[in-house]
C-alpha cells in the first residue's frame, strides 16, 4: 500500500491499474486523507478522458459512501459530474446521500413523508444544478444562451425529490400559481416590526439565535406558516430566514432582474417589510410567471449572475426581432408598502424579481424560505410545523455559512429511496 501511495500525485495521470484501485470503496475507506476535493475531481476527469464512465460513476458513489461528512468535497465532485453533464450519476449520488440522511437520523418525519436536511445533501443538490447551468449556457453574439426547455427538464431530475406536489391542488382563489406572487397586508403587527428594527437595525443578511428566538416569541413563524397554507393550499415548514437592510441608492446583483435558480420550483419565499416605504421608496419588483417564461423562451435570460448586467441587451435583441411578443413583458408590479408588516409571498425560481434600494433612509425586511409538505392533518399540526421550523432555523445558525439558502428536500413515502 505504501508503494502505491508513492505513485499517486494529485496533478499527474495515474496508471490504469492504480486508477482502478483508487475507485474502490475499500481503498477509499482505508485512505480517506488522500481524497481531497482537487484529487477526487482529477481522478474523475481522468476516468472520463479515458472513457471509463462506469468507473467514474463508481468513484463518485464510493466517495459519498465513505466521505459524505465532508460537504465541500461532495460539492466539488458532484459539480465536476454536473459540468460533464453526467446527471444520471448525480441522481444516484443524491439518492445515496438521502439514504445516509435517513440512516443517520438527519430527517424530520411526518405521516406522509420526510424532510432530509443535512447540509452536505442540500449543498450538493444546489452545486450540481449550478454546475449544470453554468456548463449548459454558451456565448452567442456576446449573450449567454441555452435550451430553456431542456434545462427545465433536467432541473426536475436534479430536484427529483422536491417535484412531487400535485398540480391538482392549485389554489385558484388567489391566483398565486399563475402569477407567481401575491401581496399581503398586515402579515405581522407594526409593533413587532418596530421591535425587530430596533434590535437589528444595523444588520444585513443576518440569521442568529437571537433573531429566531424573537420570531418564535412574537409568533411570526406561526403566522407565516398559516399564511402560506391559506395562499397555496399546502402546509409548509420554514427552513431559512434573514434580516436584511438595504441602504439608500445601494446597488447589488439583486438589484437586477433575476431568478433564484438554486430553488426548487415548489419552494416559496416571503418578504416582510419592516418599515414604511411610502417616503423611502424601497421596493421589490415582479414580473409574473407567464412573462418570465416568455423572456426565458425567447432570450434565455433567467437572471444568472453572469447575465444580469446584460438585461437591456437581451431584451433589445428580442424586441428588434419580435416587438409584438416582447412588449408583452414590459409591465411589472412594484411592492412598496405603506404599512410596516406587509408582505409578498412568491416563487423565486418562477418569477423574475429585483430589489429596489430606497431613495432615502433604509429598507428593512425579513426574508423567509419555505418548504411545502403534503399533510392531511391540517389544523392539528400547526404546533408541530412551528416546532420543526424553529429546529431547522436553529440548525442553520450552526453552519459555517448560515446565510447560504440551500434547499432541504421533501420526500413522500411513496417516493422513498431506502
Amino acid at each position: 500500500m505504501h508503494n502505491q501511495q508513492k505513485d499517486i500525485h494529485p496533478r499527474k495521470n495515474i496508471s490504469t491499474k492504480l486508477l482502478s484501485l483508487l475507485c474502490k470503496r475499500e481503498f477509499i475507506a482505508s485512505n480517506k486523507s488522500l481524497f481531497t476535493g482537487d484529487f477526487c475531481t482529477h481522478l474523475y476527469t481522468q476516468l472520463l478522458l479515458e472513457n471509463r464512465k462506469s468507473e467514474a460513476n463508481l468513484l463518485i458513489l464510493s466517495i459519498i459512501e465513505n466521505l459524505s461528512d465532508d460537504s465541500i468535497l461532495i460539492e466539488k465532485i458532484l459539480a465536476a459530474a454536473a459540468e460533464n453533464l453526467d446527471i444520471h450519476t448525480c441522481k444516484q449520488a443524491t439518492k445515496l446521500l438521502i439514504q445516509k440522511n435517513i440512516a443517520n437520523g438527519l430527517i424530520i418525519r411526518f405521516e406522509e413523508g420526510i424532510i432530509a436536511h443535512d447540509y452536505a445533501l442540500r449543498s450538493s443538490i444546489s452545486s450540481t444544478w449550478g454546475a449544470y447551468l453554468f456548463k449548459s449556457f454558451k456565448k452567442q453574439e456576446n449573450l449567454l444562451k441555452a435550451d430553456i426547455s431542456k434545462l427545465r427538464s433536467i432541473k426536475k431530475q436534479i430536484f427529483f425529490c422536491s417535484s412531487s406536489l400535485s398540480s391538482s391542488k392549485k389554489n385558484t382563489t388567489h391566483n398565486l400559481q399563475n402569477t407567481g406572487y401575491i401581496f399581503n397586508k398586515c402579515t405581522i403587527q407594526e409593533e413587532q416590526c418596530n421591535a425587530m428594527v430596533e434590535t437589528f437595525k444595523s444588520a444585513n443578511n443576518l440569521i442568529n439565535d437571537k433573531l429566531i428566538t424573537l420570531l418564535d416569541r412574537q409568533k411570526v413563524i406561526e403566522k407565516v406558516i398559516l399564511l402560506a397554507q391559506e395562499k397555496t393550499g399546502y402546509q409548509h415548514v420554514i427552513w431559512h430566514c434573514l434580516y436584511q437592510t438595504k441602504n439608500a441608492s445601494e446597488n447589488t446583483l439583486t438589484s437586477y432582474w433575476h431568478l433564484d435558480n438554486h430553488f426548487s420550483d415548489n419552494n416559496p419565499k416571503i418578504i416582510i417589510y419592516l418599515n414604511d416605504q411610502s417616503v423611502n421608496g424601497g421596493a421589490t419588483d415582479f414580473k409574473n410567471s407567464n412573462q418570465t417564461d416568455l423572456i426565458a423562451k425567447h432570450t434565455s435570460y433567467i437572471g444568472l449572475p453572469e447575465q444580469r448586467k446584460d438585461w437591456q441587451r437581451h431584451m433589445s435583441e428580442w424586441k428588434s426581432k419580435d416587438p409584438a411578443t416582447a412588449n408583452k413583458t414590459n409591465d411589472y408590479d412594484r411592492f412598496s408598502p405603506k404599512e410596516a408588516g406587509s408582505s409578498v409571498l412568491f416563487y423565486p425560481s418562477r418569477c423574475l424579481h429585483r430589489g429596489k434600494a430606497p431613495i432615502t433612509g433604509k429598507r428593512h425586511v425579513l426574508t423567509m424560505s419555505l418548504l411545502p409538505i403534503q399533510s392531511q392533518e391540517r389544523n392539528s399540526e400547526l404546533e408541530a410545523l412551528t416546532r420543526h421550523s424553529i429546529d431547522l432555523l436553529f440548525t442553520q445558525t450552526k453552519k459555517s455559512r448560515p446565510e447560504a439558502d440551500f434547499n432541504p428536500v421533501w420526500i413522500p413515502y411513496k417516493n422513498r429511496v431506502e
